[in-house]
């Protein structure tokens, strides 16, 4: 669920059905607890005046789900009878959240948006590609040229020829990999290209890459191509290096936003009003409790009070939850959302960093 997937929720009719919830499976009556935690869900959607359509679209969503063993979370959004949002979450909410409101609860995912990255698992024949651009995964298998590959044990004129023939073939094969692992790094926009599989494979993809990708590539120890390799520590080790990756951008955000940040509500909504907003930074908790007034059809008009937005000739003006229009018309302009670390001071609970300077 990437940034310009979210706009086009945004921009959808509401009102919107959101829910977050715990799907944990990770105890022996777990398929039951999560049945008990959907029930309550649907119930409390019917209480808040959710529509049939919409809550029976948001039944049939959460059936078809198989979860995984172990912790995570599942994120459903839908309106007029659509499920819009259908997203399992590497970890639990910390409660449950069941919203009917004009404007979609977004805040939650875009804080568990992951970092873009392509992994080429390489051998001397060609690579498996994994593109993955913030939950939108694409696979593709590259097969390179198949002979000759092997060495042969011999000396003489022949045994050179045919060692520079087997070099020149596991070039090829690299170079074609290369070529398509930078299409793919443009179509996720991807911020590291992790390369497995085996050493010489690596090293051959690695120089084939271009200069620019090689400064964003790592190399990976675990991993490779034949068949019945355990993926698990694959896994691990991505998780561990594209962690790494969305902690430092995140605090390159925050630096960036110290220069010549601006908070609280009055400064921040006139900043996305006018569509000069780089980043939006939020302390959920504190800003839960905050209401500001916004169209829901038009996000980015966006206010603490009514009176700036009357004589625009908005038909939809409402009153809204912060931690749903901030959000909504943060995606509208193109900024980026970050949330405050623990213990970062934010006057009513969000600051903004001016894409122009002060407005």
């Amino acid at each position: 669920m990437n940034s310009t997937t979210l706009r086009e929720v945004i921009r959808h009719p509401g009102p919107f059905a959101s829910v977050y919830l715990d799907f944990s499976h990770d105890t022996e009556d777990a398929a039951r607890q999560l049945r008990l935690k959907w029930d309550s869900a649907r119930a409390e959607l019917a209480e808040l005046g959710a529509d049939e359509p919409t809550t029976a679209a948001l039944e049939q969503a959460f059936s078809e789900h198989t979860p995984a063993e172990g912790r995570g979370g599942l994120a459903l959004i839908a309106a007029g009878g659509d499920v819009l949002v259908d997203e399992e979450l590497p970890e639990p909410p910390a409660t449950p959240v069941v919203r009917w409101s004009p404007l979609p609860f977004v805040l939650p995912l875009l804080d568990s948006e992951p970092m873009p990255y392509v992994l080429a698992v390489a051998d001397k024949e060609g690579a498996d590609l994994l593109a993955v651009g913030a939950r939108r995964m694409t696979e593709k298998t590259v097969d390179g040229e198949s002979h000759p590959l092997h060495k042969v044990p011999d000396g003489g004129w022949s045994h050179r020829s045919m060692q520079s023939r087997v070099e020149a073939t596991v070039k090829r094969n690299a170079d074609a990999v290369a070529a398509e692992v930078e299409k793919l790094v443009t179509d996720v926009s991807a911020r590291r290209v992790l390369i497995a599989g085996e050493v010489r494979a690596r090293t051959e993809l690695l120089a084939a890459l271009t200069p620019h990708l090689r400064e964003v590539a790592v190399e990976l120890t675990s991993g490779g191509r034949a068949a019945g390799t355990e993926r698990s520590p694959l896994a691990e080790e991505i998780d561990q290096v594209m962690s790494g990756v969305a902690a430092e951008r995140r605090a390159e955000l925050l630096e960036q936003y110290q220069v010549d940040a601006e908070q609280g509500l009055p400064a921040v909504t006139a900043a996305l009003r006018e569509a000069n907003a780089e980043t939006l930074v939020v302390a959920p908790e504190e800003l839960e409790s905050r209401t500001v007034w916004c169209s829901p059809a038009a996000p980015a008009q966006i206010g603490v009070d009514d009176q700036v937005l009357r004589g625009l000739g908005l038909p939809d003006l409402a009153e809204v939850p912060a931690a749903e229009a901030l959000p909504a018309a943060a995606l509208a302009v193109g900024a980026t959302v970050v949330i405050a670390p623990a213990g970062m001071e934010l006057a009513d609970g969000v600051g903004v960093r001016p894409r122009h300077g002060a407005g």
